[in-house]
């Protein structure tokens, strides 16, 4: 019986290489009357997926919810952004709460999150605008996977606000919440208040666990980061370390 005949480095790298490439997909999104969370479950995302989509100029909206699964990667980018984020040409509305609720399985309780970055997970947002303004729901569930336009959850998820501008509503605009650390990167992004919205102030992360659980942690890197009067990082938060200047 012949022995298998070793496999050599350079033929290691080159299989490496090939497998890590099997898993990058590309795409590009131009329909303004699908949902975007909707756009994000067709596409059919699978565990170790780098995904690359990038949004044609227009105006789009995300009211549907959307959970990643763990180990994937999204690189969501506007169409012919410039380094700062000026002058961007792609705007997401986010206007309606979500229904059923995501984050229990009550019949009347409805949530704010539209993105829930799971373990081990990055979300990237490039050169997009968003208007964000959710009616706050009379019902809303306790749970902290709920509070939250975009959720951070369990240990090493991470969300990048890169070149956006955001018109916000609902405080806190991003919630990390149940056990581990969740890591939030801004960089030349601008938030200001919705002149909709009821909430006198906006907090922009938080750390609300919800169901009496507290071994949540955030990391917040910022670079370049402009708030208006009513925006603001709640620096009380001793579960927040703020990286920043």
């Amino acid at each position: 019986m012949e022995s298998a005949e070793p496999i050599k480095e350079n033929s290691l790298k080159e299989i490496s290489s090939k497998l890590i490439q099997s898993y990058e997909k590309k795409y590009i999104f131009s329909d303004q009357k699908m949902d975007f969370g909707k756009y994000l479950k067709s596409i059919e995302i699978n565990t170790f997926d780098r995904i690359f989509i990038t949004i044609k100029e227009g105006n789009y909206f995300w009211n549907e919810y959307y959970k990643m699964p763990q180990n994937t990667y999204i690189n969501i980018s506007g169409e012919n952004y410039n380094d700062k984020g000026e002058n961007n040409k792609v705007t997401i509305t986010i206007n309606q709460e979500t229904y059923p609720c995501n984050s229990c399985s009550h019949n009347n309780h409805f949530s704010l999150t539209k993105l829930l970055i799971q373990r081990d997970c990055t979300t990237e947002f490039n050169g997009i605008d968003f208007i964000e303004f959710i009616n706050p729901p009379k019902n809303l569930c306790p749970g902290g996977g709920s509070k939250g336009v975009f959720v951070l959850y369990e240990d090493n998820s991470r969300l990048y606000f890169l070149r956006t501008n955001s018109k916000i509503s609902t405080s806190p605009f991003i919630n990390v919440y149940y056990l581990g650390v969740g890591k939030i990167f801004f960089g030349h992004t601008t938030f200001s208040k919705n002149t909709q919205s009821k909430n006198e102030k906006i907090i922009i992360v938080d750390t609300n666990a919800g169901w009496n659980f507290k071994g949540h942690k955030a990391i917040v890197s910022c670079d370049y980061v402009y708030l208006d009067q009513y925006c603001s990082f709640d620096k009380d938060n001793k579960r927040i370390e703020y990286l920043c200047d």
